[in-house]
């Protein structure tokens, strides 16, 4: 589930804009079925490495476009040294680096809200996987506790249930990737509960 959200913020900031930084958006994004899903091996080999590489990534973007307006608000008037269509302005707008004096607050919102938001949501994410896997257990069938009463939690153990199914192949094997990261996140809900 994280993932799914992780890939839709960064498809959704790739298709906002087209700017270098997009591209790197569209490269995380097109790396995610790569990945095996999050585990307690997983969190310190490969998919631990593309979240914190990821988390740094949208700090960087994010610092660069927070400097970039702070230079253009202290040296005024606004952007005097960045002349419409020039090719600095140019280059500046295609790496994503934007004037605000001329733009709608739509296109202003469009240009700074996919850092604003992959600079919360990225680290929230690694660290959520980083504490689900924790506590889980290396083997999905193992229980990470004895729950003593066994009324406790329907909700999570009929989540539990649904994610067992679904990880269920035509061979019974596991699957990877998206539907991977998924039945993860049921199973580890179904069992932290």
């Amino acid at each position: 589930m994280l993932f799914l959200t992780h890939s839709f913020l960064f498809i959704t900031g790739a298709a906002l804009r087209f700017s270098l930084m997009s591209l790197a958006y569209l490269l995380l994004v097109l790396a995610i079925p790569l990945l095996p899903a999050p585990t307690i091996h997983t969190m310190r080999g490969h998919t631990g490495r593309y979240l914190k590489a990821v988390a740094g990534i949208s700090v960087v973007n994010f610092l660069l476009q927070f400097t970039f307006q702070i230079v253009l608000l202290s040296l005024p008037p606004y952007a005097y040294f960045l002349e419409e269509c020039s090719f600095l302005e140019e280059l500046m707008r295609h790496l994503g680096f934007v004037r605000l004096d001329g733009i709608s607050e739509v296109d202003g919102t469009r240009w700074l809200l996919p850092e604003c938001i992959l600079l919360v949501f990225s680290p929230t994410v690694y660290f959520a996987c980083l504490k689900l896997t924790a506590h889980a257990s290396p083997d999905f069938h193992l229980p990470a506790h004895n729950a003593s009463n066994t009324q406790k939690n329907l909700g999570l153990r009929i989540l539990n249930a649904v994610g067992t199914w679904w990880g269920k192949g035509e061979r019974g094997g596991r699957r990877k990737g998206c539907q991977g990261g998924i039945l993860w996140i049921l199973n580890a809900v179904g069992r932290c509960g």
